[in-house]
């Protein structure tokens, strides 16, 4: 191998823009532009002041098995059968602003005709379609960008929709008994400063608690929506572009290359010169003809050998990476050809930060060669002759990208035959650098290693563990592979379950229908709480073979009465504006499913993860002659954020050192609970119905306030912070709980907390204070005020307004100030309804503040 050249110096102008150029890429990327929504380069783009919030059916009972309680809507939780009759309108998502809400997905049963899908933009009614129509072949709402239809008249939508103080989704008279999951992901970010009049005055009106028409807009300005509707309409066309295979396959236009880099000819000095200076070519196809050999050349690489294909010096973005294999053509022949990745160096460890086999890469099933051929980030054309795989995530390096392909020995295949030396071409298209002082992670795309599941019910399994020490990023999405060969009966853990199988059900299967739980920041309380790995990639009630953008399955077989031939292979990509963003780690696991009393999941199989995420990030043109990885060393790349004071309370509290105070009612609080799934919850069967479950462990105590006007406190920080969290431990069993949030005086946007869980009581929510209330101090004053209702703390309300009245649910009368209670699901006291719409109040556990070193 040729050894890599030496870097080129480069000057600030050739880095490919100006810092303002940083800050507008910045704002399009977090949401400000819907068209971000489908720029693939928006995804290298990290955003610490932007965090994520998604609502979906998971059961709030932390149960794994998705036939229980699976309508989570925030005014409808823990619901199975109602005992009402009656159709009635449920919340399913409400977020406060300002910020984007970036994917919609609902599926389930077939909705009636009178069921509506209403979307509320700033006190706007944005969208009011009928499910049916909306989910069907009928054209869709300009809301939406790109929609793909599912089982049982559901759909999965990307949209771009921002708001500046409030959005919500609800379903209009939903049948009393139609089943349906839901999944809304929403990105909120902060504000630069104090919210000014006009946005004050609209947060006023969205967030009363007095009914009120539609809030109009601010005088004199045009609303987020008309501001943006030229935009989403562009976003709207990029998507049927990229559906169609145009182009690249992705972006919102032809990206700028200055180079196609095929095997080791980077070292032609000409190539880097053009990517120093950062002029693009016209088209991919001159870019590969003014390479000195204008079609990637073959490299033939022995069974465990292992040879570098691409080695570069200098600044860019690998924007494809194209992989050409002669001769093979199924999962196992590809398998057997492994990629390796290093940018700038490696991860921290010096491990490469793409690690996966071809046939992975490619999505190909273990068994034959069914799944997708065009997709947003992956594209893959199996020929009578090879096979070629393309990946589109966008690459930024600062220094050097290496990259080399190695042919193994399939790993845990004991049935492969030994593989055969591989042909392989590989080129990669090389955009300039970001702009300068753009904020951008380094693409991490790992093959986990399988795993055996046999008897791991109530174990997780993990899927993503982002070190705290690697800063900012965000989770792009994952691809996952189940497997399951032997006769399930002779494997059967409980032969007196396997004697109780339901008629025609022969043995123990596997469903693969864990759910997703997403962890991020450190905070105990998940911010994806998933309804099921079948609805996180594809469908409801079971997985599908399908093929979309952005979601599909190459295959799900099952055979319940012979050897069981349980395959399958799924993937599930966020879009640029949908992404699970964390600042200080994440913790991504998949649930492994239990199911009816334990006769579903208990045989041998294997699964497979591939993840897909950004992190250790670095700003382009910062080195200041230090490597990135000496800055990492040093702490300027790495841990984003650090805890700089606490509030407690209790007899062990801090809160009177702080100045802890209330105005109005407030009335001390004491709780006992769990944080979600942080429950060990042995099954016991019985004869009515299977799953019932207790609790065996201690609560954890809680102390603080239930506030209904204000509470206020003093905290310290760091005067060089670029940012302040605040992240908030509280009770929720009170539902809809928010508050106007104060920084010395100057309100700082509105805090929500939507839904309510009595079963799993202990919560965390975070929220981001706009830098410029914050920087260059070191205390600051904190202020709360309760937007609940107007009922003092644990009353009843007024006697007219009945728990889930229709003047409840508007605002109408005063609203119960209560929690909710928690019954037992098929219990004779259960009748399916438990949380009401109104807002209750503000409950305070306590308070953590964190110093964000760079926004």
């Amino acid at each position: 191998a040729v050894g890599l050249p030496p870097p080129l110096a480069r000057a600030a102008a050739d880095v490919g823009g100006s810092a303002a150029d940083a800050q507008a890429l910045a704002a399009r990327c977090r949401g400000d532009d819907p068209a971000g929504a489908s720029d693939v380069a928006c995804l290298a783009v990290l955003q610490p002041t932007v965090w994520s919030q998604a609502t979906t059916g998971h059961n709030t009972e932390g149960y794994d098995f998705d036939g229980v309680g699976f309508v989570a809507a925030l005014d409808d939780v823990n619901w199975f059968n109602h005992s009402e009759t009656s159709a009635h309108d449920v919340v399913i998502s409400d977020s406060a602003g300002p910020g984007v809400l970036s994917s919609l997905w609902i599926g389930g049963e077939t909705p009636p005709r009178q069921t509506r899908l209403l979307i509320e933009v700033d006190g706007k009614t944005f969208v009011d379609v009928a499910l049916k129509d909306h989910c069907g072949s009928r054209k869709l709402s300009d809301a939406f960008l790109y929609c793909v239809g599912t089982v049982h008249d559901g759909c999965h939508c990307v949209t771009s929709l921002p708001f500046e103080a409030r959005a919500r989704v609800l379903l209009k008279q939903k049948s009393a008994q139609q089943k349906m999951y839901h999944e809304v992901i929403v990105n909120r970010w902060t504000p630069a400063g104090a919210v000014d009049n006009a946005a004050a005055a609209l947060m006023r009106d969205v967030w009363s608690t007095a009914p009120t028409a539609a809030a109009p807009s601010p005088p004199g300005t045009a609303g987020v929506l008309e501001r943006n509707t030229a935009a989403m309409k562009a976003a709207v066309a990029d998507f049927k572009r990229i559906k169609g295979g145009a182009a690249s396959g992705n972006g919102p236009a032809a990206f700028p290359i200055v180079a196609v880099v095929n095997s080791d000819q980077w070292a032609d000095a000409a190539l880097q010169a053009r990517l120093q200076a950062a002029v693009p070519f016209a088209s991919r196809a001159e870019a590969l003809a003014a390479a000195p050999s204008p079609a990637p050349a073959d490299s033939l690489i022995p069974v465990d050998g292992r040879l570098r294909v691409v080695a570069m010096r200098g600044a860019g973005v690998i924007r494809m990476l194209r992989f050409v294999a002669r001769g093979k053509k199924t999962y196992k022949e590809l398998e057997s050809v492994h990629i390796e990745g290093y940018w700038d160096g490696g991860d921290g460890s010096g491990a490469p930060q793409l690690d996966v086999g071809l046939g992975s890469m490619s999505m190909l099933s273990r068994s034959d060669s069914k799944m997708q051929t065009k997709g947003m980030y992956t594209w893959t054309k199996v020929g009578s002759l090879d096979t070629e795989v393309r990946l589109f995530l966008p690459i930024p390096f600062e220094e050097s990208a290496e990259i080399y392909v190695s042919v193994r020995r399939t790993p845990r295949c004991t049935t492969c035959a030994a593989p055969k030396c591989a042909a392989v071409a590989v080129s990669a298209d090389v955009a300039p650098p970001y702009p300068l002082g753009s904020r951008v992670g380094h693409m991490f795309y790992r093959h986990l290693p399988s795993r055996s599941l046999l008897e791991v019910t109530n174990r997780s399994t993990l899927v993503l563990d982002s070190a705290e020490t690697d800063g900012a990023g965000h989770v792009v999405g994952f691809v996952v592979a189940g497997s399951q060969s032997e006769r399930f009966k002779d494997t059967c853990a409980y032969r007196l379950t396997c004697e109780r199988l339901p008629e025609g059900m022969g043995g123990n299967p596997m469903t693969y229908e864990g759910d997703s739980i997403v962890h991020v920041d450190g905070m105990r309380a998940p911010v994806m709480r998933g309804s099921g790995v079948e609805d996180f990639v594809t469908q409801t009630h079971g997985f599908r073979v399908e093929n979309t953008l952005l979601r599909g399955c190459s295959r799900f077989q099952r055979d319940w009465n012979k050897v069981l031939q349980t395959r399958f292979r799924a993937f599930r990509y966020l879009s640029p504006q949908a992404l699970f963003r964390f600042r200080s780690g994440a913790l991504f696991t998949v649930d492994h499913g239990d199911g009816h009393c334990g006769w579903l999941n208990r045989a041998v199989a294997q699964v497979d993860f591939i993840v897909a995420h950004y992190a250790r990030g670095f700003v382009v043109g910062a080195s200041d002659g230090a490597t990135v990885a000496q800055r990492h060393v040093a702490g300027q790349g790495l841990k984003d954020e650090e805890v700089c004071d606490t509030v407690t309370f209790g007899d062990d509290g801090n809160a009177d050192a702080h100045g802890y105070a209330t105005t109005g009612p407030a009335v001390p609080l004491e709780v006992a609970g769990f944080y979600y799934r942080e429950l060990e919850q042995p099954m016991r069967c019985s004869a009515d119905f299977p799953l019932t479950r207790e609790p065996v462990l201690a609560p954890e105590m809680g102390h603080g306030w239930i506030v209904a006007g204000r509470s206020s406190f003093a905290v310290s920080v760091d005067a060089t912070c670029a940012a302040v969290v605040l992240q908030r431990r509280f009770d929720a069993a009170y539902p809809h709980q928010g508050a106007r949030v104060y920084v010395d005086g100057e309100l700082a946007g509105v805090w929500l907390d939507a839904g309510a869980n009595s079963f799993f009581r202990m919560d965390n929510s975070q929220f981001v204070l706009p830098p410029r209330l914050t920087r260059g101090k070191t205390s600051l004053a904190l202020e709360f005020e309760s937007i609940g209702t107007t009922a003092p703390p644990g009353a009843a309300g007024s006697d007219s307004c009945a728990q889930y009245s229709r003047d409840a649910n508007l605002g109408a009368c005063v609203q119960a100030n209560l929690p909710v209670q928690w019954t037992r699901e098929y219990s004779d006291g259960y009748d399916g309804r438990v949380v009401p719409a109104p807002r209750a109040h503000w409950t305070e556990l306590g308070y953590t503040v964190k110093c964000m070193r760079r926004a």
